[in-house]
């Protein structure tokens, strides 16, 4: 849906085992990255660490661990989406929609804000982090914060509840929530 909707991207795409890495990096062009979960276990024993002794939370862990990895790599701002989301429409309507804001999330719609859930008041299916110093500084906390397990009362649902943070963390003015954008997954609606 990417491709048929959007032109001007680059996916880097993270895959988490050898055997979906050797077919996806057939496929790399200009448009797609593709990565080994080994591109960042060799630089990170805690990482690692967490692989090995609790696989479930280190699968969690890798969208904001990855997107810091990227950001850092590639200097560039960091556009996270989880690998089950279709879109519907260009990226762009979202990234225009968040503006110049220093990062963007978006609320579980399906319930009210001031609901206490394990599973967060913010979908992780979508996360926008700027290149800019407020960015990386957001993104770096929220990596460091799920990679460590820091805030056990926020390690409710892997790495998603941490999202509440950012409204405390960040500037309103500063921070892009909601808007016209919306997104969900099927079992939400339950």
């Amino acid at each position: 849906s990417l491709i048929e909707y959007s032109d001007n991207f680059i996916l880097n795409y993270l895959c988490i085992d050898d055997k979906s890495f050797k077919i996806l990096k057939a496929f790399e062009t200009t448009n797609l990255k593709v990565w080994s979960v080994n591109d960042l276990l060799k630089n990170d024993k805690n990482l690692l660490q967490l692989k090995n002794n609790n696989y479930r939370y280190f699968c969690w862990s890798l969208a904001s661990y990855f997107s810091n990895f990227l950001i850092k790599k590639n200097n560039k701002s960091v556009t996270y989406i989880d690998s089950d989301i279709l879109l519907h429409d260009n990226i762009d309507i979202i990234l225009n929609e968040i503006g110049n804001k220093d990062v963007g999330i978006f609320r579980h719609r399906q319930f009210e804000l001031t609901s206490n859930r394990p599973d967060g008041l913010y979908n992780v299916g979508i996360v926008f982090f700027k290149n800019s110093d407020l960015g990386k500084l957001l993104l770096n906390w929220w990596s460091d914060a799920v990679l460590h397990m820091k805030y056990p009362n926020l390690a409710t649902c892997g790495d998603q509840k941490y999202l509440e943070e950012f409204p405390r963390l960040c500037p309103k003015d500063r921070i892009f929530i909601e808007g016209n954008i919306g997104h969900g997954a099927p079992w939400q609606w339950q």
